[in-house]
């Protein structure tokens, strides 16, 4: 598989550069999207209306900076930029600070570039620390106070919402008629408020029974498509948290890459983590996405946006930067169900958690995920280190249960092998048969190694 990886990587990098051309987003299949938001929010995290963890960031968030940031995607190479804005409960509310220009000047941004104007729910971690009903109610009035702030019956595509459960998205779609939302941040476990692992990176529509598992036919769909919040490095993701040398949310972000590695080290794992996508994973699926939010508070110059722009940008220059509504209703238009059975391949870029020694393989589809690992040195397709059914029921917690971080789903076997040894990895040929069964019928090309 290392010489099929080399192979796909050198083909599809000198595609990019003879044939590329730049092309409306009309289909997510043969294309590269790069789709960037941003966050503007009073207190690191708000938990609800009058509740917040961390600190408070008034004073960091000025029309110089928001400005700046806007800049930084405007100034690259690509053309007709458009991206998200996000604002928090009391980011939308304050009449202190700088939030009122900042408001006017995201209006202007709406007008100007065709920018989203939208909401962030409860910090990104509205099931965690609020129930359904009430971050349903924060969406409905946010949506109807942003209409007002911008006006002309204005409504945005999408919801920047870190983590919503299936309660809150089934109100989005039915109630707002709204059919995106950034709504997982993929692989997230024990790291900041809230846990989410078990889902998938690339979008889906959720079922009734639990926001991470793809609805298994359209009696349990719901018709909104849901986003990864940030785009990671996979043999990284495996990782429980941060530790000694390696942290599980590295790839495209800038706190995990230019924040913790340096620009120059920051910028190739970027890369790594791009090329993961655009050049291996779209010659796998014949389409690839990249997501990065960039928040106003972080104390990074932004340039390193600009630059990570351009530098994807020359490398896959067929590629386009658009803002998440558009991306999710172009999912939304060619993939009707969850008709999706995606595949990524990489070899780890040496950097942190990254191993340079290592390949890692992840498939999805409506059906399961199912990851595995090997030493480039050895033969054969490695072991398995997560199996997730999604054919299975699947319950988040109840609402009238106290309020908890856990809105993982895991089930079989899970890549952060934290449930000790239900969670040890195996060979292939030693789930079940009914595992085997299942995963065959959807990837044949594994016959041969049951």
């Amino acid at each position: 598989m290392k010489n099929l990886y080399s192979f796909i990587t050198c083909t599809f990098i000198i595609f990019g550069y003879c044939f590329g051309s730049i092309t409306p987003l009309t289909t997510t299949l043969g294309t590269r999207v790069v789709s960037v938001a941003t966050i503007v929010r009073y207190y690191s995290t708000e938990t609800t209306r009058d509740t917040y963890l961390g600190a408070n960031e008034s004073a960091i968030h000025t029309v110089a900076r928001c400005q700046a940031w806007r800049d930084s995607v405007a100034s690259s190479t690509y053309p007709n930029t458009t991206v998200t804005w996000a604002f928090s409960w009391d980011a939308l509310n304050a009449l202190d600070g700088e939030y009122p220009a900042i408001r006017e000047l995201v209006k202007g941004y709406v007008n100007q570039y065709g920018d989203d104007f939208s909401f962030n729910p409860s910090g990104d971690f509205a099931p965690m620390y609020n129930s359904q009903n009430q971050t349903n109610k924060d969406l409905h009035d946010a949506l109807s106070l942003i209409s007002d702030i911008v006006g002309g019956g204005y409504r945005p595509k999408s919801i920047i919402g870190g983590y919503l459960g299936a309660e809150s998205l089934k109100y989005l779609a039915e109630i707002e008629d709204i059919h995106v939302a950034q709504a997982t941040i993929f692989s997230q476990y024990k790291v900041d408020y809230g846990d989410g692992d078990g889902g998938s990176p690339y979008p889906y529509y959720p079922s009734l029974q639990h926001y991470l598992r793809p609805a298994q036919d359209e009696t349990e769909a719901i018709d909104i498509v849901v986003l990864d919040g940030w785009t990671v490095d996979f043999l990284a993701a495996r990782r429980v948290a941060g530790g000694v040398g390696f942290n599980s949310r590295m790839g495209v972000g800038p706190l995990e890459t230019i924040g913790a590695l340096g620009p120059d080290l920051g910028a190739q794992e970027q890369l790594h983590t791009s090329s993961i996508h655009f050049t291996t994973g779209f010659a796998l699926n014949n389409e690839a996405f990249l997501t990065n939010i960039w928040e106003i508070c972080l104390q990074i110059d932004v340039q390193y946006m600009t630059k990570w722009l351009n530098a994807v940008h020359a490398l896959w220059p067929d590629s386009v930067c658009v803002k998440h509504g558009d991306y999710g209703l172009s999912w939304r238009d060619t993939h009707r169900s969850n008709d999706f059975n995606y595949s990524f391949v990489e070899i780890g870029s040496g950097i942190h958690g990254s191993d340079a020694d290592k390949e890692i393989t992840f498939y999805v589809n409506k059906a399961f995920r199912l990851v595995l690992i090997r030493d480039l040195i050895s033969p054969g397709i490695g072991q398995v280190i997560d199996f997730t059914r999604y054919d299975v029921p699947a319950q988040e917690p109840a609402a009238d249960s106290p309020l908890t971080r856990s809105w993982n789903l895991m089930n079989e076997i899970n890549w952060k092998q934290d449930r000790g040894s239900q969670d040890t990895p195996r060979a292939l040929s030693e789930l079940s048969a009914d595992n085997i069964a299942l995963i065959v019928s959807w990837l044949p090309q594994l016959k041969n190694f049951v």
